[in-house]
């Protein structure tokens, strides 16, 4: 039985927003930055907040929304000056929205939504000792008194409560830090590349790092993986004391789908696979601190690996490396985080061996026996604090298990690159961070306020720079004329805490000198061990 909801999503205008409107980096300096339109994209999910497969159809601000259970939830983006295109949840006081109600006004619904996660979070905090501003909680209650008659500034109101919510908890807990073993991390992609001062920039500040274990990268031509690249960089790394983590054992990315890899059957790819996981794990047995078993599954898969022959094989990988490697911990890395790629790309009805939920497969893969030790959160341009803290906290309410922030990739520009192949390096997908455009300074503010609140968070381990520099040529040259060449360029433009000389951005400064405060550079392991 179908179910069918409208939902009205409001005009732009209504949310002040222009898409070709100037914008200031706080001095004379304007330029007008164009902004994609993100008004229905809304989307239904369950009460537990799992997103549900839909058919949407879009006329004018109204979009309907097919389902085959209710009640819902609603998961949908809204521009708020100052604070970007966050993504919001709308669930009718945790009741959902049945099918046939009247038209849901979605703006107002999220207002009160945020709202109440707000207040939440501030009795919960009052619970731990912290004393929540008064000044918060007057703006949480004139938010709900005026989300029926001025809805965008209400939510404005509920945004910027709940960023000064953890901002105020950040500065709290700050007072009583006890995460001596925070992992301050960044790629290393570029160290083949980078020479003395990529390698210098590394160690005068970080303590962990995410070393490359691409497939279609390491092993570019059929029994043939260039180790010797991975090898200098593990040896390098055990030196310095950095811990490593593996990216990663199976990544069903464009690296293979569009090399000698796609020509293998289903069972080739499983065996192959299995023989690549046994030989890295043994070749480099315990030096891992952590390895990503699968990055992105179902993500970077969609449309090429069915989702039973990657349940499959990660179960299959997760073994291989408890027995050769059993003090590395195990990792399942993802993106998306509020998982709208699914419900975006779902089949309806649902096709499960085409695509399922990040969190199901998770699910299906413990059911087998996978004992996954961490969970990896990437946050690509994450703008909003409470956001963030809502994501991390509701994956640790479903697993128990603890996070890191794995891959963080934050531009210091948002102008189109000089130079793309295949649409890499692209460019910033949002262009502003709370209405200032991406500049090296929006960049380094991001990360004093971030940097800490990740170190700070409970259950947050550590947090991984995905953007280490610029550069153009960000691996070894064996890749050169390669069909996968282009993976030597970032993945981002500008998304470097370097730049393409590998001088030194502000972001990297405030990056060391949170490094030096918190004690991190001093607290290496010793050479050639894993934590565990």
């Amino acid at each position: 039985m179908k179910s069918v909801v409208i939902v009205e999503m409001g005009s732009e205008e209504d949310s002040s927003s222009d898409h070709g409107r100037s914008v200031s980096d706080g001095g004379a300096h304007q330029e007008a930055v164009k902004e994609k339109d993100w008004s229905n994209d809304v989307f239904p999910y369950d009460l537990g907040r799992r997103p549900l497969p839909s058919l949407r159809r879009s006329a004018g601000s109204l979009v309907e929304i097919e389902f085959e259970e209710g009640p819902v939830a609603l998961l949908g983006r809204r521009r708020v000056p100052g604070f970007g295109n966050p993504w919001f949840f709308a669930d009718n006081d945790g009741q959902g929205f049945a099918a046939g109600a009247a038209v849901i006004s979605f703006v107002c619904e999220a207002c009160r939504t945020r709202a109440r996660d707000i207040r939440s979070l501030g009795s919960a905090l009052q619970a731990e000792g912290m004393p929540v501003p008064s000044d918060i909680l007057a703006r949480l209650d004139e938010a709900e008194a005026r989300a029926d008659t001025t809805p965008d500034a209400a939510l404005a109101l509920a945004v910027a409560a709940g960023e000064d919510l953890v901002r105020a908890e950040t500065a709290w807990r700050e007072g009583g830090n006890a995460k001596p073993d925070f992992t301050l991390g960044i790629c290393l992609k570029p160290f083949s590349n980078g020479g003395q001062p990529f390698k210098d920039a590394v160690a005068e500040t970080f303590n962990a790092a995410t070393i490359p274990l691409t497939w279609g990268i390491v092993e570019p031509e059929p029994g043939k993986p260039r180790y010797d690249v991975i090898d200098e960089i593990v040896a390098w790394c055990a030196q310095q004391g950095i811990r490593m983590k593996g990216h990663a054992l199976i990544w069903h990315s464009f690296w293979e789908r569009d090399s000698w890899h796609k020509n293998l059957n289903a069972e080739e790819f499983f065996q192959r696979s299995c023989a690549r996981a046994r030989e890295i794990m043994t070749r480099y047995a315990n030096q891992f601190d952590i390895i990503e078993l699968i990055n992105e599954p179902v993500q970077a898969g969609f449309g090429w690996r069915p989702v039973e022959e990657a349940i499959r094989e990660t179960v299959a990988v997760h073994d291989i490396v408890r027995e050769r490697s059993p003090r590395t911990r195990v990792m399942i890395n993802f993106y998306d985080e509020e998982e709208t790629w699914f419900a975006k790309n779902c089949l309806f009805p649902r096709n499960e061996q085409s695509l399922i939920p990040v969190r199901e497969f998770i699910e299906r893969c413990q059911a087998r026996g996978a004992q996954v030790d961490i969970l990896g959160l990437q946050r690509h341009l994450p703008c909003s604090l409470f956001d963030t803290r809502l994501a991390i906290e509701q994956w640790r309410r479903w697993f128990g298990l603890p996070i890191q922030m794995s891959e963080l990739i934050i531009p210091s520009s948002a102008e189109k690159p000089a130079l793309q192949t295949r649409n890499r390096p692209m460019q910033a997908p949002d262009r502003v961070w709370r209405d200032r455009p991406w500049s090296e300074q929006a960049q380094a503010d991001w990360v004093a306020e971030f940097l800490p609140f990740f170190h700070v968070m409970p259950g947050v381990e550590g947090a991984t720079f995905w953007g280490a520099a610029d550069a153009m040529t960000l691996w070894h040259d064996y890749l050169i004329g390669h069909v996968n060449e282009r993976y030597r360029y970032p993945w981002m433009a500008f998304q470097g805490l370097l730049r393409e000389d590998f001088s030194r951005k502000p972001a990297y400064e405030q990056v060391r000198r949170l490094s030096a405060l918190w004690n991190l550079k001093d607290r290496r392991q010793a050479a050639g061990s894993c934590s565990r």
